[in-house]
C-alpha cells in the first residue's frame, strides 16, 4: 500500500477563461449552420430547382465553415484556456465541410 500513490481529493475552484477564438469560432458556425440549413430546406421545397441565389448562399456556407474551422483552430493555441467552444465548431465545421464535399462530388457526377 505505501508504494501505491494516493488520490488528490481536490477541487480545482479556478475557472479558465474560454478562448477568445472560439467566440469567433462559435459565431462563424452559428452562421454557416443557419444558411446550411436554410439551403437545404429551400432545395427540399422545390425539389432541386432553386435560383442563383441559393447556389450563393451554399457558398457562403462553405465558407463560413472554413473560417469557423481556421478560428477554431487557433483558438487551440491560446495558452491556460477552455476550448470547450473551438473544440465544438471545429467538429461542426469538419462535418459540414465534408457534406458540401460530399454534394459537390455527387453534383457533378463523380
Amino acid at each position: 500500500m505505501a508504494g501505491e500513490k494516493k488520490k488528490n481529493n481536490y477541487v480545482n475552484y479556478i475557472r479558465k477563461p474560454l478562448a477568445r477564438g472560439g467566440f469567433y469560432a462559435a459565431g462563424l458556425t452559428a452562421v454557416g449552420l443557419i444558411l446550411f440549413g436554410s439551403v437545404l430546406g429551400l432545395a427540399i421545397r422545390s425539389q432541386g430547382n432553386v435560383h442563383l441565389n441559393v447556389g450563393a448562399m451554399a457558398f457562403s456556407s462553405l465558407l463560413f465553415a472554413l473560417c469557423g474551422l481556421f478560428y477554431g483552430i487557433q483558438a487551440l493555441f491560446e495558452k491556460e484556456k477552455n476550448y470547450i467552444l473551438a473544440k465544438l465548431s471545429i467538429i461542426l465545421d469538419g462535418l459540414m465541410i465534408l457534406i458540401w464535399v460530399i454534394m459537390m462530388m455527387i453534383g457533378l457526377g463523380l
